[in-house]
C-alpha cells in the first residue's frame, strides 16, 4: 500500500512538472504578448532623438507569434505612418526573441520589469550596441 502512495505522489509531481515546462513555453503565456509603444532608444550609450510620432510607433505582439509593426513619422498634417509590417516572433530562450520577415532581427537580450509595464531590448550588431525601452502605456509629449 505505502509503494502505491509513493508511486502516486511521483508521478503527480513528475506530471505536473511537465504541465509548468509545457506552460513556459506556449506563446500565450509569453510576458511579450500584447501592445508595446515605443519609448527610449540608445545606440553605444547615446540617448536617440525621440519626437510625438516617434512615440507613436508600437509594436503589438500576438499569440499566434506574429507581430505587427507600426512606425511614423513628422509631417505637415502630422504624424504619418512610415512602415507598417506584419511579421513573425519567436522566444528562443534565456531572454533571446528573434523577430522575422521584414525587420528581421534577433534581440540578444529581452527582459520584463516586475510589474510587467516596461519591456527593454538590447541587441548588438558588430560594435554597435542599441537599448530599445518600450512601454505598456503609450508616452505624450506636451
Amino acid at each position: 500500500m505505502k509503494k502505491l502512495l509513493l508511486f502516486c505522489v511521483l508521478v503527480s509531481v513528475f506530471s505536473c512538472s511537465k504541465d509548468e515546462e509545457k506552460d513556459t513555453n506556449d506563446p500565450a503565456n509569453d510576458k511579450i504578448i500584447g501592445l508595446w509603444y515605443l519609448a527610449t532608444k540608445t545606440i553605444n550609450g547615446e540617448l536617440q532623438d525621440f519626437n510625438n510620432c516617434d512615440y507613436s510607433g508600437n509594436y503589438t505582439f500576438y499569440t499566434d507569434q506574429t507581430v505587427d509593426i507600426k512606425l511614423y513619422r513628422s509631417s505637415s498634417s502630422g504624424c504619418m505612418p512610415t512602415a507598417l509590417f506584419n511579421s513573425g516572433w519567436n522566444n528562443l530562450g534565456n531572454g533571446k526573441y528573434n523577430i522575422t520577415g521584414n525587420l528581421a532581427q534577433t534581440i540578444d537580450t529581452v527582459t520584463f520589469s516586475s510589474d510587467g509595464k516596461t519591456m527593454t531590448w538590447t541587441a548588438q550588431n558588430g560594435e554597435e550596441v542599441t537599448v530599445t525601452t518600450f512601454r505598456r502605456d503609450q508616452l505624450i509629449l506636451v
